[in-house]
């Protein structure tokens, strides 16, 4: 952790060196010459900073510039499992394991599945942003929290373009915390950098990631409420830990033909609105994991079997994939009357798994050669009706005769002024369960199963109204041959077909300066005995907003969440998978934290103190939110963020 805060240091010394550079001031004979060709203009007495932001998949035609947010927001969700989903299963600690309860917020399409716990840790190649900017831009981010957990977390973002066509961004940080009970220690650190270059009729980008996440497993706490001076918690691993790596890497490139603007649009970054694309991307990313015990308790074992060491542990297993992606699009913009476009795209995935068997004969590597076709016909250029449907078959590789039809349709009116927007989408797909969930061994668990195929169909509907700060949402699927982690944290199907039913609300009351918002799911599954999901969950915040001598925004409030009681998740670390257990269950109480948000000028801090409702327990009281893993008590946290763009 203490190099990432040098890196951060020497990041920001050198950003401050390198701002003269950046795109300010009276553009070179260059520049102009780079504007003429862009399209793009730069008023040198504009005091106004854009952002513009987007990922690859999003038609940047479409979109428009985003001012800097410098609002008042939820600051203390920085690096935290709880950014997937705020209704989530998580094992008390940054960098440790974590689960959605909602079930329509469950990954469907995780390939190695030791990336289902981790995944909002990462930062990835194929998922970033990338920027283009009058200004450069800068954003720390640090927490800490009380001393009993020891908790820093930073990021730092810097982007700038060095001419109107050219972007380049560096992202950095980390996190470490000691955990508030034993073998809880994490730490955590990310480096990548992306860029991009923008011309009429051409666009690159390109990006890198590195992230590197270590773990202490405790596999559970065990806790002594005997002690009269106190309960004793112990650990029920001893001295073992997890690693967690991934490198993704990726380059874009687009050609755009046959220009229907008349002439380039200057406030969407100088992009031309073309008849005809042609893209292709080639995306790397490789995932390790690796679970270790330095010695084996053989006198208490968590474990019941011992398959290959009995005096310590060194699992591993890695999962590589190089895509290549060919794209051609002819937008919708051919005919006026009726708008429609089309997109065909061909997809090569080379996928190796490794996982050591320790077998003479059988080998520890595997690899396929997965190709893939998609087509499909939109409008999304109308301002009312926007739609697309389509599908995807696998030719070949693993996922061979797998396939995938969907469609969406969005309506957008504004009665009395008032914008509405419905949506709707639905989708059918056959599915084969992953390579790890098939096959996976290790010195305590082991399993070589051939599982079916899954068959998984959905309807999806909402409405957003947003100006009354309201949106809901309502899912319905069905689910053959799901895959489930039983109580031996093996991998089950439930052979009947499955239905569930997820509903979400989030309306926010304004009350002068006070303000409720409000986020409550029900859901309900006909074969919840399978995956015991909570039928209701509740999250209020309760504020008070206002400015303080008119320089300080400021926010003070309450937040509060609720879960109905069901049985709890138990969590196996040698797998790295949630899994079903019938013994003991959690929910049915309220947990409450309170906050201060301030922002000033261009600084947004926060205060929090989380779980105030543990000062109600006893010494020897715990909150469980997943079996054998207790939820801190009492805890502060200190954060800010900063942002700079002169």
């Amino acid at each position: 952790m203490k190099y990432i805060v040098k890196i951060g240091i020497f990041l920001l010394f050198t950003i401050a060196l390198i701002r003269v550079n950046a795109q300010t001031g009276e553009p070179s004979g260059r520049q102009k010459e780079e504007d003429q060709q862009t399209g793009l203009t730069q008023d040198k007495d504009s005091l106004e900073t854009h952002i513009k932001k987007w990922k690859i998949g999003e038609d940047i035609t479409e979109s428009q510039y985003q001012r800097i947010d410098t609002t008042l927001r939820k600051n203390d969700v920085f690096r935290s499992i709880f950014k997937r989903s705020l209704f989530s299963y998580y094992l008390g600690n940054i960098g440790l394991a974590g689960y959605p309860m909602y079930f329509p917020d469950r990954p469907s399409n995780t390939r190695y599945i030791f990336a289902r716990s981790y995944e909002p840790y990462f930062e990835d190649a194929d998922e970033t942003y990338y920027y283009n900017t009058n200004k450069p831009y800068t954003v720390l981010d640090y927490t800490m929290s009380s001393r009993s957990r020891d908790k820093q977390t930073i990021d730092i973002l810097h982007t700038q373009n060095i001419i109107p066509s050219f972007n380049t961004a560096v992202k950095l940080g980390g996190h470490r915390s000691a955990g508030a009970y034993t073998s809880q220690q994490t730490s955590a650190k990310y480096i990548g950098t992306s860029m991009n270059w923008m011309r009429k009729h051409y666009s690159v980008y390109a990006s890198f990631f590195h992230n590197v996440l270590e773990n202490d497993e405790s596999g559970g706490l065990d806790i002594d409420r005997s002690n009269e001076d106190g309960p004793i918690i112990s650990a029920k691993l001893d001295e073992a830990s997890s690693k967690y790596s991934r490198q993704s890497a990726f380059l874009g490139q687009t050609l755009k033909l046959i220009d229907l603007s008349g002439k380039s649009d200057t406030s969407i970054v100088g992009q031309i609105k073309p008849l005809i694309e042609i893209s292709h991307n080639l995306s790397y990313k490789r995932d390790a994991y690796k679970f270790t015990e330095q010695t084996i308790n053989v006198n208490e074992p968590l474990y019941n079997n011992i398959y290959f060491d009995s005096t310590s542990t060194n699992d591993s297993t890695h999962y590589a994939r190089l895509k290549n992606e060919l794209q051609f699009k002819i937008h919708e913009h051919w005919n006026k009357k009726f708008p429609v476009g089309i997109q065909f795209n061909l997809t090569n995935s080379i996928k190796k798994y490794y996982n050591f068997k320790s077998f003479l004969l059988q080998n520890s590597t595997e690899k396929f050669s997965d190709w893939k076709i998609e087509a499909q016909m939109f409008n999304n250029a109308s301002k009312k009706w926007q739609w697309n449907g389509g599908f995807e078959y696998y030719l070949s590789g693993y996922r061979k005769n797998n396939f995938e039809v969907y469609g969406s349709l969005q309506k957008k009116f504004s009665p009395e002024n008032f914008p509405v927007i419905l949506s709707g989408s639905a989708k059918y797909r056959i599915k084969k369960p992953s390579y790890f969930d098939n096959q996976f061994y290790s010195n305590h668990v082991k399993w070589d199963k051939n599982l079916n195929n899954k068959y998984e169909s959905l309807i999806k509907g909402s409405i957003e109204m947003p100006e009354f700060d309201l949106s809901a949402e309502i899912q319905a699927s069905r689910h053959e041959n799901y895959v489930y982690y039983d109580s031996t944290v093996t991998p089950q199907q439930v052979t009947p077909p499955m239905n569930v039913i997820s509903t979400h609300l989030r309306k926010t009351f304004h009350l002068g300066k006070f303000r409720l918002s409000n986020r409550v799911f029900y859901q309900f599954s006909d074969l919840n005995q399978y995956i015991h999901l909570p039928k209701i969950g509740y999250f209020g915040s309760l504020y008070f907003q206002d400015w303080v001598f008119d320089v300080l925004h400021t926010q003070i409030g309450i937040n509060f969440k609720y879960i109905s009681k069901h049985y709890m998740p138990g969590y196996d670390p040698v797998t790295a998978q949630f899994y079903s257990q019938s013994r003991e269950k959690t929910g049915g109480e309220p947990l409450g934290s309170a906050f201060a948000n301030f922002r000033w000028k261009r600084a947004l801090l926060f205060v929090k103190f989380s779980h105030l409702n543990s000062l109600l327990y006893g010494a020897n009281e715990y909150y469980f939110p997943v079996k054998d893993y207790p939820q801190p008590k009492l805890t502060f946290t200190f954060g800010v963020s900063w942002k700079f763009y002169d």
